[in-house]
């Protein structure tokens, strides 16, 4: 079971040299990532209003398994989805 948050909520990011997440804040907790699952980028809809995001399934040291995302355009960090 998972879930979705419409809008994504907005976070604070640290990324290593890669550009991949070590840790990230969300309603004032620390979430140090212990295991990054899936990586993926989106570039949707260029010709109206684009996006650009890089999606990592993280797996953090409080026991919290979500999906986070990159705004590649902004430079923003955001939650999109968390797991039970």
């Amino acid at each position: 079971m998972s879930r979705l948050y419409q809008p994504a909520q907005s976070i604070e990011s640290t990324s290593g040299d890669r550009g991949q997440p070590l840790s990230f804040q969300w309603r004032g907790e620390v979430h140090r990532i212990l295991h990054l699952g899936n990586r993926w980028r989106v570039h949707l809809d260029w010709w109206r209003v684009e996006i650009w995001r890089e999606y990592f399934q993280v797996e953090a040291h409080t026991g919290f398994t979500c999906v986070i995302y990159h705004d590649l355009l902004t430079d923003e960090w955001y939650l999109e989805r968390v797991y039970d």
